[in-house]
């Protein structure tokens, strides 16, 4: 009798560990041949694919795919739980951000935010050598009138 009832309990306890499910967490997961990244690559799933748990062996789960391939994949790459949503791509009909963005900042904010000290703070930093804001002026006088070309150029051939 406890020969039947053990036998009862593992087949029992099989069938609950043979019906859990795991949801591919990363962008794509390798289901591998054996447990060990060292293995050949039975099949590639992408994120959010179902795996049917069929046995485990340390941070490895084998898994049947919905296609029916069965092999390896590391604890790494999935989760009990399906993956939150996912991020597509951008599409051509999409917005451009830039339509909805400010170019740059303005020359008031990106000078409060370079400077962002008192003018007496300033000179002392300066003459200690510790920031130069004179020449932040001066740069900032370039804004706008550097173009791609002088960039290439400028990468090129130094002038």
């Amino acid at each position: 009798m406890k020969r039947i009832f053990s036998l009862i309990i593992i087949f029992a306890a099989t069938v609950a560990f043979a019906a859990d499910v795991l949801y591919v967490q990363s962008l794509k997961a390798k289901v591998m041949a054996s447990p060990g990244f060292k293995s050949d690559v039975k099949a590639v799933v992408e994120r959010g694919t179902e795996l049917a748990v069929t046995g485990r062996e340390g941070d490895w789960f084998h898994v049947q795919t919905p296609s029916g391939n069965e092999g390896w994949v590391n604890r790494l790459t999935v989760s009990e739980n399906p993956p939150l949503g996912t991020v597509k791509p951008v599409e051509k009909e999409a917005v451009a951000v830039e339509d909805q963005s400010r170019r740059r900042a303005s020359a008031m904010t990106s000078a409060a935010a370079a400077r962002g000290l008192a003018e007496k703070d300033r000179k002392r930093l300066s003459q200690l050598g510790l920031a130069d804001y004179d020449s932040l002026k001066s740069l900032e006088g370039f804004s706008g009138t550097i173009t791609g070309d002088d960039v290439e150029k400028f990468v090129n051939t130094g002038e």
